[in-house]
């Protein structure tokens, strides 16, 4: 395995294991999409991503995506990502632009989290391969 291969691994190993953190706390809160149709389901993560994408600073909003998000990935499901094109453009214009509106410091204090987070998670993986 390449040194590449093996970092895009990891990476990828550290956002499955943010997703199952989520599914976990889902879980534990009750699974209030349980009874839902798989359809139902979808329809329910369609409509929060296009709500939290006009509104994304709305915590109920984020938490109600997250937990859709957390039931279709119990369910095996994907996201229907080709259903809100139009959303996921308006979330990133609305990204580049709080962005754009950070210090550098602010910036790199964020990286710099983000960083840590990474370098956690590689220290745990590797305890439990001991």
């Amino acid at each position: 395995m390449t040194k590449s291969h093996n970092a895009r691994a990891e990476i990828e190993a550290w956002i499955m294991s943010d997703f199952m953190d989520d599914a976990a706390a889902y879980m534990s809160r009750g699974r209030r999409f349980l009874a839902l149709s798989n359809a139902a389901v979808v329809d329910a993560w369609v409509e929060a991503y296009e709500s939290s994408a006009l509104a994304w600073r709305d915590q109920a909003l984020l938490d109600a995506l997250n937990d859709c998000y957390a039931e279709l990935t119990l369910r095996a499901i994907p996201p229907p990502y080709h259903r809100v094109e139009s959303a996921t453009e308006i979330l990133e214009a609305t990204f580049q632009e709080e962005l754009s509106k950070l210090s550098p410091q602010l910036r790199e204090e964020i990286e710099e989290e983000r960083r840590a987070d990474f370098r956690a998670f590689l220290s745990r993986s590797q305890a439990q391969k001991n």
